[in-house]
């Protein structure tokens, strides 16, 4: 089974994010609801704060393991949240939601200069569960024979895996190169 992850989720439909709630509930993990932009900074900035407060050690302190914006709010976008919070921790992992995939959208979110993930409404349970659980990250490990159990266990943030697979992979094309020239100049 997957670690408990603490998620904090801003949507302004009811229904959707009480939909997402129980489907991430049912697999055990802890979600918070906000439906306004000000709730979602109020709520993450005491959270962090807390988080600050109950840790000796204060490098890349997480109040959640995830915080999911949608795009379109009435009080402000998920883009000036995103951009509030990474004001106040640069490491949060953050993906935004949106039934709207304009290139607007995807161009405003690269001005963030952090790469956060995006999921396009309607979304599947699946593809949420997905999303919340690292599992592409972890099928991409598994590809390349890594043990991802221990990575399970540890409960890394996603930042933290992405920079996991980015070694893998070089180390791996590094070695595939140089026994490839290795034959070459056999």
């Amino acid at each position: 089974m997957f670690s408990a992850l603490h998620l904090l989720i801003m949507d302004d439909d009811s229904e959707v994010a009480s939909l997402y709630r129980s489907v991430l509930e049912e697999r055990g993990h802890t979600v918070t609801l906000v439906c306004t932009a000000e709730e979602c900074l109020q709520t993450y900035s005491k959270s962090l704060e807390r988080a600050l407060t109950n840790r000796t050690f204060l490098r890349d302190v997480q109040p959640y393991d995830a915080v999911l914006l949608d795009y379109k709010m009435p009080d402000r976008t998920g883009l000036q949240v995103a951009k509030e919070i990474f004001t106040i921790n640069p490491h949060q992992r953050i993906i935004f939601v949106s039934a709207f995939v304009e290139e607007w959208i995807l161009d405003s979110i690269k001005e963030l200069k952090v790469t956060p993930e995006f999921l396009q409404k309607p979304i599947s349970n699946r593809n949420l569960i997905d999303a919340i659980e690292h599992k592409e990250i972890y099928e991409q490990l598994e590809r390349l024979n890594i043990d991802v159990q221990s990575f399970k266990k540890a409960n890394l943030s996603h930042e933290t895996l992405e920079k996991i697979l980015v070694i893998v992979k070089s180390s791996r094309i590094r070695e595939t190169l140089s026994a490839e020239f290795k034959l070459f100049l056999e």
